[in-house]
């Protein structure tokens, strides 16, 4: 390979899934894979899309939701409510019994979201930290 065409060479990640941010940012040449045969295709290079592994989601349109997404979504929804309730209500909340209830509810709800948010960060496959990097020649 001479010095010009090593000039060239695009670092790319070892996986072939990346971000929209990321995709919009890197030139057109770059994301089409070279045309021909895998065989006379630089290595590295991205595989054609008859040559890609079909990915499936879990649940037809939808991603995969866990735990924290739900407990996230649930404390968002607590503290607007409460929030909005504070606000607009002078008196809110009326008792003593309903200022612990109101408490003791938002306490769990973000102890769920914190625990949950650990566990699947624990728990969760790693996702693109496969080998170093590799390089994609594209002609200009």
């Amino acid at each position: 390979m001479t010095a010009e065409q090593e000039s060239r060479l695009i670092p790319i990640r070892a996986c072939a899934r990346r971000s929209r941010r990321g995709a919009d940012r890197t030139p057109v040449a770059a994301r089409t894979p070279p045309a021909g045969p895998a065989s006379a295709r630089a290595p590295g290079a991205y595989p054609s899309t008859s040559e890609r592994p079909k990915r499936r989601r879990a649940s037809g349109r939808l991603r995969a939701v866990n735990a924290f997404h739900v407990c996230g979504i649930l404390f968002a929804a607590w503290a607007l409510t409460v929030s909005f309730l504070g606000i607009t209500r002078e008196n809110f909340p009326a008792s003593k019994g309903a200022a612990r209830a109101v408490g003791t509810i938002s306490v769990l709800l973000a102890a769920a979201a914190i625990g949950s948010a650990i566990y699947t960060s624990a728990t969760e496959d790693e996702e693109g930290e496969g080998g170093g990097e590799q390089a994609l020649v594209v002609s200009v």
